[in-house]
């Protein structure tokens, strides 16, 4: 087959990646997350509004809460175990962990996809300290270098155990993936032959 992916060179201003159509369809069809926030980015270059029309509902079709939520656990994890360990962290790790949680409890709490922007996922947490020490991350963020060190945040590190524990619970009540494949035949074939007639 040939390669279904699209890697450009990457320069000072773009880092673009994609995926050809039929690839993106099976990726869609396993509620693939990455996928989902490229389509719901608030950051748009250049779209194609006829397949954006036709592809939205198909996420509410294949979104599935346990495989999206065990996506996101995963990531969160992943940050916690290797990241998070040490006396002093990198500041933006905090928020790579923290995204990745709330997008998983926007899911248990919601039964939908998560929105990508952090600032709306943490509307989820009413906590007055845990939002204090967020906005103090914040402020820290937006003059600290890429690599700035923090010390660990005690509240924050339990916060993200919890949570985790939490919601890995929650992610197993939910249902496996049960799919068909039909509306996405009809939506690739659709793309093909408005590429073939130039619409």
């Amino acid at each position: 087959e040939p390669k279904d992916t699209l890697d450009l060179p990457i320069n000072d201003v773009l880092d673009i990646n994609g995926w050809d159509l039929r690839k993106a369809l099976k990726l869609l069809r396993k509620s693939n997350m990455p996928l989902f926030e490229w389509l719901q980015s608030p950051v748009v270059y250049k779209k194609v509004p006829d397949f954006l029309t036709g592809i939205k509902p198909l996420m509410s079709d294949y979104f599935f809460p346990r495989a999206s939520m065990h996506h996101y656990l995963s990531m969160t994890n992943n940050c916690f175990e290797n990241d998070l360990q040490t006396e002093k962290v990198r500041l933006k790790k905090y928020f790579y962990a923290l995204r990745s949680l709330l997008a998983a409890q926007w899911i248990a709490d919601r039964n939908e996809f998560p929105p990508m922007e952090f600032s709306i996922l943490r509307t989820l947490i009413t906590d007055n300290e845990w939002n204090k020490a967020v906005d103090n991350l914040l402020m820290e963020k937006k003059v600290a270098e890429e690599k700035a060190l923090i010390p660990a945040v005690t509240m924050l590190q339990d916060f993200i155990q919890s949570g985790l524990k939490h919601l890995n619970t929650k992610a197993s009540a939910f249902e496996k993936m049960s799919y068909t494949t039909p509306s996405l035949n009809q939506f690739f074939r659709k793309q093909l032959d408005g590429f073939s007639s130039g619409t």
